[in-house]
Parts: C-alpha cells; sequence; structure tokens
C-alpha cells in the first residue's frame, strides 16, 4: 500500500469542498455537497484499478476519519492475502440474501405470509393478524430461525393467553400454524408443524370450555337509543361489527349468526334459513332480512373466503367477539349482544300493534306443538317480513325519545 504522503484531518474532512481527496494508503474522499460525501478504497486487481465504498463521511451515520482509515487496513489485508474486498463484499450480501430466503425469523416468515395473502384481505383483517403477532407471537419466537420452532416454544407464547383471552390464543395459534405451514412448503422447515392442534397441543393446553369467559348478563339497551347506537356501530370496520349490526336486525342469537353459513342464505328471497341443529328449540327457522341486513350480505360476499359469513381465517368470530365490540370498543357496558331480543321485544309490545304470535315467532320462542309451530311460523310469514321492515326502518332512524305516543308500526309500514 502507498504511503501516507500528506494526509486528511478531520477539520479538513469537514470543511471539505466538492472533490476528490486522497488521504494515503488507497483511502479516498469524494465530497459532492456539504451533506453528500462519500469514503471509498481504490486498489488493484489483476492490473485493474478497483475502487469500493465505505460509507458516507457526513451525517448521523457517517464514519468518521479514523474509522475509515481503520477499515481501509483491514480491506487491504484482504487484497494483500489474494483475495478481492470487492467479490468478498458481494458474496457476504448474496449470502445473507440468500440466508433469509432459505432460512428465515419467524417474524421475516410472519411478514412474508401476510404480505403474500394482503391482496385477498380486508385492511381490518390483515390489522388483526400484524396487531396478535407483534403483541404475542414475536416476543418469543420473532428473532428465532423458523426451522428451530418447536412444540414448547408455541406453548410458551399461548400459556399466557390461553385462559384469560382465550379467542385471541385460538387465533394466535391458527396464525402461527399457517406461518410455519408455508415455510414448509417454502422448504424453510421439515417435519411436523408444532403449532397444530390435534394430536399436539390439544393434549398439553386446557380445553376452551373450561377457560375463562365474560359473563353473560342479559342487560338490554332501551330501543330509544338503538338508532344512534346502530349509526355509530355503522362506523366501525371489520367483520365483528358487521355480525352484530346484523344480529341486532335479525333479532337472533349470537350463536345463530356467528355460524351463519353461505348456503343459509337466499338474497333473492331476502331470507336467511337457520337450521334446526342450531337452533334452541331445535326446529328451522326461516328469517326475513330487511334491505340493510341484504346490503350487509352482498358487501361480505365481496371478499368471500370460505363458508361462513362471518369469519375470521376461515373460522367463525369468537364467542366473545361481539360482546367486547359492545361492551370494550363502544363502551355500551350497559348492554349485551343477547339483551337485544330484549330490546327488539319490548320495541314491538311498545311502539307497535303486531300480534304477540308474530313477535314470539320471530323470536323462535319455543311451542311444545311441534306440528302448531311449524304451521304458525308458515301462517305469518308475511307479517313476520312486515315485522322485519319496520324494525329495520326503526334502526335506521336516529334515536326517539319518548313522547308518550304509540308508534303505529303495523302491517301497512
Amino acid at each position: 500500500m502507498p504511503r501516507r504522503a500528506k494526509g486528511l484531518s478531520a477539520a479538513a474532512v469537514q470543511k471539505a469542498k466538492p472533490g476528490r481527496y486522497f488521504d494515503g494508503d488507497g483511502l479516498v474522499l469524494t465530497v459532492r455537497g456539504p451533506d453528500a460525501k462519500y469514503w471509498s478504497l481504490r486498489y488493484r486487481k489483476d492490473g485493474k484499478l478497483r475502487e469500493m465504498g465505505l460509507g458516507p463521511a457526513a451525517g448521523r451515520r457517517g464514519v468518521t476519519l479514523a474509522q475509515a482509515r481503520r477499515l481501509g487496513r483491514d480491506l487491504f489485508d484482504q487484497h494483500k492475502d489474494g483475495l478481492d474486498p470487492l467479490a468478498s463484499k458481494a458474496g457476504n450480501h448474496a449470502a445473507a440474501r440468500l440466508n433469509a430466503i432459505t432460512a428465515p425469523t419467524f417474524e421475516r416468515a410472519a411478514i412474508d405470509y401476510i404480505e403474500a395473502h394482503r391482496s385477498g384481505w380486508s385492511d381490518g383483517e390483515t390489522a388483526q393478524w400484524e396487531q396478535s403477532l407483534r403483541d404475542h407471537a414475536f416476543p418469543i419466537l420473532g428473532k428465532m430461525p423458523v426451522a428451530s420452532i418447536d412444540v414448547p416454544h408455541i406453548v410458551a407464547v399461548l400459556e399466557p393467553i390461553w385462559v384469560e383471552k382465550s379467542t385471541t390464543a385460538r387465533r394466535v395459534r391458527g396464525r402461527i400454524e399457517r406461518i410455519l405451514g408455508r415455510a414448509k412448503v417454502m422448504k424453510q422447515r421439515s417435519g411436523e408443524n408444532p403449532a397444530r392442534w390435534e394430536e399436539n397441543l390439544k393434549e398439553l393446553m386446557a380445553k376452551r370450555a373450561k377457560a375463562a369467559r365474560v359473563p353473560q348478563h342479559h342487560a338490554m339497551m332501551h330501543y330509544d337509543e338503538i338508532g344512534d347506537f346502530m349509526i355509530e356501530l355503522r362506523t366501525i370496520d371489520g367483520v365483528v361489527a358487521r355480525c352484530l349490526e346484523f344480529a341486532v336486525r335479525c333479532a337472533a342469537r349470537a350463536g345463530e349468526v356467528r355460524f351463519a353459513t353461505w348456503a343459509e342464505v337466499d338474497l333473492a328471497k331476502r331470507e336467511w334459513t337457520v337450521p334446526a341443529a342450531r337452533m334452541k328449540m331445535g326446529i328451522e327457522h326461516k328469517v326475513p332480512l330487511d334491505a340493510r341486513s341484504v346490503e350487509i350480505l352482498q358487501e361480505l360476499a365481496r371478499t368471500r373466503d370460505g363458508d361462513f359469513i362471518f369469519q375470521i381465517d376461515g373460522e367463525p368470530i369468537g364467542k366473545d367477539d361481539m360482546l367486547q365490540l359492545l361492551q370494550r370498543k363502544m363502551r355500551r357496558r350497559d348492554a349485551t349482544v343477547h339483551g337485544f331480543r330484549a330490546t327488539y321485544r319490548t320495541w314491538i309490545d311498545e311502539r307497535t300493534s303486531f300480534k304477540r304470535e308474530v313477535a314470539e315467532i320471530s323470536l323462535a320462542h319455543g311451542n311444545r306443538d311441534k306440528v302448531e309451530a311449524a304451521y304458525a311460523r308458515a301462517a305469518f310469514r308475511e307479517q313476520r317480513r312486515q315485522l322485519a321492515d319496520a324494525w329495520g326502518a326503526f334502526c335506521d332512524m336516529p334515536s326517539v325519545r319518548p313522547s308518550g305516543d304509540v308508534i303505529a308500526f303495523g302491517r301497512g309500514a
């Protein structure tokens, strides 16, 4: 390496005007402007002059003169040993890129999974994936190579939330399973998926039936508040909000709505048929749909992915999702999902002229005589449709304040 003849000083580097300055030993400072200064190393390989960048000389991340000299000496030592520093640098970058592809960390694999599916997800679904993984999976799995993740690591992620946040834990487990499944397809790991449930985590984790649940007190919202509530609910994005809105409009039980499938809906007839297996009384129930309920289904149909209407990651929304949206996000702690059925029933009694039988059938309340029950459902079908439209219209109006007068939402509504 040529000897340093004159050399630079730290002050000279700072004050240098546009041009090229040689420090000696092949170290060069190139200046294009006050904030555009760069270090490089010049050397000859096979008779050809080569120049290798060493980083900026200005700015917060700038390389100082002393650092540049030390790095230059190290690289020139490689050159004396017969290596080409530029080729070595390119090789290291290529190896790093290859390693990121073939042996990524869990966090990298998760980001890749989300990006691969983003175009088919709503913004809300993407945000849920990102937040749940960031909050619960990344602290333990984030920096681990996907090839090294095993069952104990998954258990360590799930145990802190398995009881208190059972729905979140179920979703996190499913998301980890999908990410690791993609990693296996990409040849980034091998063997069984440690996040799978059957014949694996099922044997290690407490049954979901024993997990803590949010108490279900069937407190109801007064119907005078329903208009403003529904206006607020429609401003909230996401499948859980649409599920709650649909449940209120249909005066349905949470389980009936959560597990609703596309096969049960006839949009042309504006009708939803809940199978007997999912009804409390074990009798098939046909629900007439108001205009907004049909609109909700049409919106969700555009991004349909699977059999369930209200689903996240291919599974029905969680048992407590609607209640948490209602009581936590909307701060309606004095109301419950089931309580809206009471709101609906009270509204019918106090603000409409529909018959009691129509109200009871619309709520699928029991009738010990199954033959009579089936007949009644057929006989009052038109009145029930009128009731559904009247309730839908009432839900679409700003909140009504009590005036002492009965609003005649009857058959002509």
